[in-house]
């Protein structure tokens, strides 16, 4: 994550910026999602 977020901040190719934040999006929710050993009750969001 922090390769892709420094790769953003120093390209010039603007044009694949999208692509790179929806690449983003997609790593992030995978890891907040991962497995995790003895937790009965899935993460949750506060309001």
């Amino acid at each position: 994550i922090q390769y892709e977020l420094h790769w953003a901040a120093v390209t010039r190719s603007y044009g694949k910026l999208p692509a790179l934040m929806q690449r983003l999006r997609q790593r992030l929710v995978i890891l907040l999602n991962e497995e995790r050993p003895g937790r009965k009750i899935d993460r949750a969001v506060k309001a």
